[in-house]
């Protein structure tokens, strides 16, 4: 395809300054820039660290239930940001009354931990029942050591297990 400009319809100063109009064109196509890189933030330069590894929710009212709360604490050991990519129940343990599971989440989606900063997330429990139980929740993260942590849930209702002795 060729592009020409009639002399009759544009000034002779307009027909020199267009290859140099084209060419400025082209050059946003070409990829190649005068400026800087931005700097790369390094996956795996935060070190990710989270508290307790148990989680023991006591005493928790079941009869009648009463959601009861337990927290977990996700800091950032390295010296860059650590992503958290996000936070699952791996293993949320059902009941006959709670067959959608005891364990419920905080929603907290992903975060951007500067070195030395901590975040706290709320693990919930309700039972319905007074039985024991065990559940794991899952910590993914950037760190490149460790992209997931494992904390075990354990939640026992108020006034113990009954053993129907």
């Amino acid at each position: 395809m060729r592009l020409s400009l009639s002399p009759a319809c544009a000034p002779p100063s307009a027909l020199r300054a267009l290859p140099l109009a084209l060419c400025a064109a082209c050059a946003a196509d070409t990829g190649f820039s005068n400026k800087a890189e931005p700097e790369e933030v390094q996956e795996g330069a935060g070190e990710i660290e989270v508290s307790p590894a148990v989680l023991e929710i006591a005493d928790v009212p079941w009869n009648p239930p009463i959601d009861t709360s337990g927290l977990i604490e996700v800091s950032n050991l390295g010296t860059s940001t650590l992503q958290v990519y996000g936070f699952s129940l791996v293993e949320n343990p059902t009941t006959e009354l709670s067959p959608e599971g005891v364990l419920f989440l905080e929603e907290v989606g992903e975060l951007d931990l500067a070195p030395g900063a901590s975040r706290e997330v709320v693990v919930v429990a309700r039972l319905k029942e007074p039985v024991e139980v065990v559940g794991r929740l899952k910590v993914s993260s950037g760190d490149s050591d460790e992209r997931d942590v494992f904390v075990e849930v354990r939640v026992s209702p108020e006034g113990g297990v009954d053993s129907g002795g």
